[in-house]
């Protein structure tokens, strides 16, 4: 299963409106999928507890999912503050998981940006970066829509790739554990 994630607790975004048509893109191929936007956990975010009932219920998604498609805010050259809280209060829950990362930025430069979670991600985690950054621009919308040419090309080639890892990675698992059984 893949589990995408809006890290903008803003109520309209375009880190929303982009998680969203990553989600949507794995539905129209059939794949398992979950959508988590972060603003239905802003309270939860807050109260900045790891045995928080919400905070475990969003861990126990991340655990359970094949890959988790974060989509971000980009601020400054870097992601928003509410995405590295959540890696913070999830820690245990990323351990080897595929990871992609789309970013929503005032212009394309930002895409450097991502690198530092990619980074953190797979150095802390042992994760596996999907080697296609979405970096989405406000040019890349019309309204709520994203219409990018660019941006829908880019996530087209994450969810392929993250669900290509994603079952390789399930079976490499699945080969390991029939191997201990010996």
């Amino acid at each position: 299963m893949h589990l995408v994630i809006s890290c903008n607790l803003k109520p309209h975004s375009r880190t929303r409106i982009l998680a969203r048509q990553t989600f949507d893109v794995l539905c129209e191929w059939n794949e398992p999928v979950d959508l988590v936007d972060l603003q239905d956990y802003a309270s939860a975010l807050e109260r900045d507890d790891a045995e928080d009932p919400e905070i475990q219920e969003l861990s126990a998604k991340i655990a359970a999912a094949d890959s988790v498609l974060l989509a971000t805010p980009i601020y400054h050259f870097d992601v928003g503050s509410t995405t590295k809280h959540l890696i913070e209060l999830t820690t245990k829950a990323w351990k080897h998981k595929v990871v992609g990362i789309l970013g929503t930025a005032a212009g394309r430069r930002n895409y450097m940006a991502l690198t530092g979670l990619a980074n953190s991600l797979m150095l802390e985690f042992h994760c596996l970066i999907v080697p296609y950054f979405v970096v989405a621009t406000p040019e890349s919308f019309d309204g709520d829509v994203l219409t990018g040419q660019r941006a829908l090309r880019r996530i087209d080639d994450l969810t392929r790739t993250a669900s290509q890892w994603a079952a390789a990675a399930a079976a490499m698992r699945g080969s390991r554990q029939i191997r201990r059984s010996h």
